[in-house]
């Protein structure tokens, strides 16, 4: 007998899943794995263009859509298994973890996975958020996360985190056997030789300096940069370097390539 299905009845059509998470309907379920990068988003020509915290711009470029506040994370999507950036700017969202990271029968949300819930459609969508019982991140979050290096700084300089060559956002697995009491503040600090390649690389760039050390008070509640956390010092120094490199490709009006 002709067989007239055209496709076998077990069909789907493969979907693409890029490296931005977006919430589709129904559940998600994440393990955030690194801090948040915190700025403001705006648009222009049709792109994001992305300002620190403490960089917000007086006016959006578009009177009819005004600046959002933003949380960009590095996350494990459970659902495609797959790392991914999460950039939050639904108000509901925000409000929910920080809700949960200032309950101390939950805290740091490195220990537990989360569960985002999105119902309804355009200016009725609704979203929740609840928390998984805590747990380890296993090692095949972690291996993942190894191979696929991202640094979310570059948000801010317009460039692509996933194409930055050496540069990496740290993960938080430390924080599992580091912080004991999240009340208390590590007590090992950055070394003399890792205190002069900061300040070696800012050189003499006054008004560079002051920025960074106002984002380290505001951040690491430090004033100095020999009081930085040891376990800060890698993605500190990676936004220092880029920050270098900006400056070089400015100056030099070309994109060579600093030796490091």
């Amino acid at each position: 007998m002709f067989n007239t299905s055209f496709l076998p009845a077990d069909y789907e059509a493969p979907k693409s899943i890029g490296n931005y998470l977006k919430l589709q309907d129904g559940e998600t379920k994440i393990r955030i794995l690194s801090l948040p990068l915190l700025g403001w988003e705006d648009w222009e020509d049709k792109k994001p263009v992305r300002y620190k915290m403490d960089n917000k711009p007086e006016f959006s470029n578009d009177p009819l859509k005004p600046l959002k506040h933003f949380w960009a994370m590095i996350v494990w999507n459970y659902t495609d298994q797959k790392i991914q950036i999460f950039q939050v700017t639904q108000a509901t969202i925000i409000r929910e973890l920080v809700s949960l990271i200032e309950d101390s029968d939950w805290g740091t949300p490195f220990r537990y996975d989360i569960k985002i819930k999105k119902t309804g459609k355009e200016m009725q969508t609704k979203y929740s958020v609840t928390a998984v019982p805590h747990r380890a991140i296993t090692k095949d979050i972690m291996d993942a996360y190894a191979a696929k290096p991202i640094f979310l700084e570059a948000l801010f300089h317009n460039a692509d985190p996933f194409l930055v060559n050496g540069l990496h956002t740290e993960g938080c697995f430390y924080l599992e056997t580091a912080l004991k009491d999240e009340n208390k503040h590590l007590t090992l600090y950055i070394t003399d030789d890792q205190l002069k390649e900061l300040t070696d690389l800012i050189g003499d760039d006054e008004e560079y300096e002051q920025t960074l050390l106002t984002n380290l008070q505001k951040h690491f509640g430090i004033k100095e940069y020999k009081d930085l956390p040891s376990n800060k010092f890698a993605s500190v120094l990676a936004s220092v370097k880029l920050h270098a490199q900006q400056r070089l490709e400015k100056e030099m009006g070309t994109s060579k390539q600093l030796p490091f």
